[in-house]
């Protein structure tokens, strides 16, 4: 797994939920449509010089899980007797071996820059990753497929900024609803078909701004959505628009 390879999910994202080809860098797509999401950090390796990632804080000293591992089959940390009478000398000696481990990972392959991760495949810059593949620079996921800036939620596939919210496909800015397809810019919404910044309706398909619309009158306004999000989402201000 490498960054090349996650550009190709996030291409594959962007053109299902979009309908356009990603015009965006890997750094750019950080920082556009992953802001403010706990995703790991690179971080000095402390036993051998290197780096590792992780999303743990104030930890002392980090070394990599397979780094880890390899140390533990040389029985490296097991540690002859020594006196233990104060608080200074469990300090000392705790400081010899608290290392923390990054890039953690449980039964699963394909894994680059990532930590906590179980269960799950082909994921890049992700952290706390359940069950899931194909995800890039998100976190806290259960059963998610090509997940691309999505945190806290479950069984989506093919969406990019979805946070708290369950059972979404092919959508973009979803934040606490299910059941949501081919949607943009929803909030506390659930069983929702093409609809677009709506807030807390239920079992609807073509609305704008909660207000009911044909097919017909909703197509040329998505058109014209999708061109303003590619050109203005970022993380300015608390809608997530530039001024």
């Amino acid at each position: 797994m490498n960054e090349t390879q996650a550009k190709g999910y996030v291409d594959y994202v962007f053109k299902d939920v979009f309908g356009k080809p990603n015009p965006f860098t890997m750094s750019e797509i950080l920082e556009k449509f992953a802001f403010g999401l706990d995703i790991p950090r690179k971080v000095k390796d402390d036993r051998t010089g290197g780096s590792t990632w992780t999303t743990s804080s104030g930890a002392p000293k980090f070394m990599s899980q397979a780094n880890l591992l390899i140390d533990s089959k040389k029985n490296v940390w097991a540690k002859e007797k020594k006196p233990l009478k104060s608080m200074a000398d469990i300090s000392k000696y705790w400081e010899e071996i608290g290392y923390f481990s990054g890039e953690k990972m449980l039964n699963s392959n394909e894994i680059a820059e990532s930590d906590n991760v179980y269960g799950s495949n082909f994921i890049f810059r992700s952290a706390k990753i359940h069950d899931s593949e194909k995800c890039v620079f998100s976190n806290n996921l259960l059963g998610c497929k090509y997940a691309v800036g999505c945190s806290y939620s479950d069984n989506t596939v093919s969406c990019m900024r979805v946070i708290d919210s369950a059972n979404v496909t092919s959508s973009f800015a979803v934040n606490w609803s299910k059941k949501i397809s081919r949607c943009f810019y929803i909030n506390d919404c659930e069983d929702l078909y093409e609809c677009m910044f709506c807030s807390n309706i239920n079992s609807a398909k073509y609305c704008v701004a909660n207000t009911q619309l044909t097919k017909e009158q909703y197509a040329p306004l998505k058109a014209q959505v999708i061109e303003w999000t590619i050109k203005s989402f970022g993380k300015s201000n608390s809608q997530g628009f530039e001024d």
